[in-house]
Formats: C-alpha cells, structure tokens, sequence
C-alpha cells in the first residue's frame, strides 16, 4: 500500500505529459540501488541465454513489451 507522500506524488505524476512522465521515471529509477536479487540475477542470465540460443538458430529474439506492459510485470513479480 502506498503511502499518502506517494500517492500526492503520483498524482502529481499523472498531469504530466508523456515525455516529462518518462523523464521523472528514468530520474526516479536512477536512485535505484543496484543491488539485485538472485532470482533477478538468475532471470536475466536465462534471458540472455535464451536471446543467444535464438539469434544462433536466427530466429526472433523475443516478445516487445510496452513500457506500460513491462511496469505491469515488474509489479506483478513476473519474470514474462
């Protein structure tokens, strides 16, 4: 649950445009701490594997998600 600092702040976020929403995202993300899980380690490892095994046998990498489709399955925990 968000805290009400966050939701004044989304809703904040909400009267941008898109561009200015993009900017605060990528501002936001940079504050990040790098430090990743070992699941998300390991997720990534297994994606890369599996975009060298397809561009071996030259077929499509993958699924292109939109930003918005990516934010979902990031909150939703999914690795796709």
């Amino acid at each position: 649950m968000s805290s009400e600092r966050v939701a004044k702040v989304l809703k904040l976020a909400g009267e941008l445009g898109d561009e200015e929403r993009a900017e605060l995202a990528d501002e936001l993300w940079s504050t990040v701490p790098d430090a990743l899980t070992p699941e998300w380690r390991e997720e990534i490892r297994q994606r890369l594997e599996e975009m060298r095994q397809a561009e071996a046998r030259a077929e499509p990498v993958g699924q292109v998600l939109t930003f918005d489709e990516l934010v979902k399955q990031v909150r939703a925990g999914s690795g796709g």
